[in-house]
């Protein structure tokens, strides 16, 4: 039961102490990775062909447009993550 007139941040991030900042970013990072293999995983799982034809197209592609690709991909990551993280 909450005390008359404290209210509850709905989601506090915990806090950690100053010695235990390096340990959470390195959370957050395998946690991403994690992430990161569990939904390409879940592709690979669920469409086994698409994704055999998608690295196909991929094997056809020049340098240039495999680097455009995994820049564009990349600003798209980071644009979702400030997003989610900023609010």
């Amino acid at each position: 039961p909450a005390q008359a007139g404290v209210q509850k941040e709905k989601h506090a991030r915990p806090s950690y102490p100053e010695k235990h900042k390096g340990r959470r970013a390195m959370t957050e990072i395998l946690t991403a990775i994690g992430l990161m293999f569990l939904l390409e995983g879940a592709l690979y799982a669920a469409f086994p062909r698409g994704m055999r034809d998608m690295l196909g197209k991929i094997a056809e592609m020049n340098d240039g447009q495999i680097r455009m690709l995994g820049l564009v991909s990349a600003m798209l990551g980071f644009l979702l993550v400030a997003f989610i993280r900023l609010g």
